[in-house]
């Protein structure tokens, strides 16, 4: 990590921590607590699902099974379990389809 000069560091980050507590909350006085917990618990079990395709493609590709897992939390967002096990179904296959990554030789 660099070294921090003039404290900028500390300041960004104060600020971005007040901002998305400032966010949170006008969105839940918004649009409501239980849109809210809707959100987070779809994302959360879009991650959950999005374990499937990190798990089946992570000695493939392991780009590519990152990314399979915030896809299917965007999809959990959406729809929740709805449309994430579907997506994540269909990019556990896409992960077992791609070419096994080569193995690097072992110095002896």
């Amino acid at each position: 990590m660099a070294r921090n000069s003039g404290g900028t560091t500390a300041i960004v980050a104060v600020g971005a921590g007040i901002l998305g507590a400032a966010l949170a909350n006008g969105l839940g006085a918004a649009l409501g607590p239980d849109f809210v917990l809707r959100l987070f618990f779809g994302g959360l079990a879009g991650a959950a699902c999005g374990l499937l395709p990190y798990f089946v493609g992570r000695s493939r590709d392991i780009a590519f099974a990152r990314k399979a897992v915030w896809i299917s939390v965007g999809c959990g967002i959406v729809l929740g379990l709805i449309l994430a096990m579907p997506v994540a179904i269909v990019l556990a296959v896409m992960a077992s389809r791609r070419a096994p990554r080569p193995a690097t030789p072992v110095a002896v």
